[in-house]
């Protein structure tokens, strides 16, 4: 006898990646798929970089091409990502009807961040349609992976670097050109005189 591997319930926590963020997949067992990403009390991103790079993080996390990340208009930082110290904190309210199960990111404080509030029932087979089919091109959020975005928005972070790199280089090469240019009138003014 084959034991039923469809499970009601789950949720994931993980860690490890010194922010924290919280994804959704709706698109594998019938019901919303969280994973809760929390790390960052000893060690955290924006810890890693000096004070003003962190508006560049920001940023960058903002650009970050995703599809699950659970966005919000309570979250602290507009991309709904956390690079300074944090925890997790799962709280399931069963005195509530329904049950509810809150999933939050704290910051070193006890201050949520970023956090959703999802009913118990919601998080059983049958509360999402099934895969729906997407078709070629098309973008549904929270079920359509990375990898079928438009290359535009895959890129984009590349297309930046490389784009700022460019803009560096050709700035060098013209600060390095105007440099020699003014060299060479003055050695040449310098032998005449």
């Amino acid at each position: 006898m084959i034991a039923d591997s469809k499970r009601d319930g789950v949720f994931f926590i993980s860690g490890d990646v010194h922010f924290g963020e919280i994804a959704r997949y709706d698109c594998a067992t019938g019901y919303p798929l969280y994973d809760i990403t929390s790390s960052g009390l000893t060690k955290a991103v924006e810890k890693a970089v000096p004070p003003p790079l962190h508006l560049i993080l920001k940023f960058l996390a903002r650009l970050t091409p995703t599809t699950m990340r659970v966005m919000d208009r309570n979250c602290r930082d507009s991309s709904c990502t956390y690079g300074q110290p944090n925890f997790g904190a799962i709280e399931i309210d069963w005195d509530a009807t329904p049950v509810t199960l809150k999933i939050e990111v704290r910051d070193i404080n006890g201050f949520p961040v970023t956090g959703v509030k999802v009913p118990l029932l919601e998080l059983q087979a049958g509360s999402v349609d099934p895969v729906a089919a997407i078709k070629a091109g098309e973008y549904q959020r929270h079920c359509s992976l990375e990898v079928t975005l438009p290359w535009l928005v895959r890129y984009r972070l590349a297309i930046l670097f490389y784009g700022a790199v460019a803009v560096l280089l050709l700035a060098l090469i013209g600060i390095t050109s105007g440099a020699i240019s003014i060299s060479r009138r003055l050695l040449h003014k310098y032998k005449c005189d």
